[in-house]
């Protein structure tokens, strides 16, 4: 489902994809994140909107990131940098609500 704006000059439509993509890059920038749970690897450029859905309407959005945490980090903590951060970037570069972001944490990466 892709998000509609309409205005007095015309109508601009942003795919879920391209939202996820935001989010993905706000997350993989925030401290304590070991991965996505969509593999064993880091984000990369290439996948940052793995893990994210998106769901809104015209002009709110709902953003569920599912992420695989670094061992020891403060897990309420690391939570609220990503959802402060992908609200934000969300705002800022589409002009878009962002309603709530949902972290759902699957996973802790323990070195070895």
């Amino acid at each position: 489902m892709a998000v509609k704006i309409k205005n007095d000059l015309g109508s601009l439509v942003i795919s879920e994809s391209v939202i996820a993509t935001i989010a993905g890059n706000a997350a993989n920038k925030c401290a304590g994140i070991a991965s996505s749970t969509t593999g064993a690897n880091f984000w990369s450029r290439e996948n940052l909107s793995k893990g994210i859905k998106v769901a809104g309407d015209n002009e709110k959005v709902i953003i569920d990131v599912s992420i695989v945490i670094e061992y020891g980090v403060k897990i309420a903590q690391v939570s609220e940098n990503i959802m402060s951060s992908i609200s934000s970037q969300v705002k800022e570069f589409t002009g878009l609500e962002v309603e709530k972001v949902n972290i759902l944490i699957e996973g802790i990466k323990v070195d070895k």
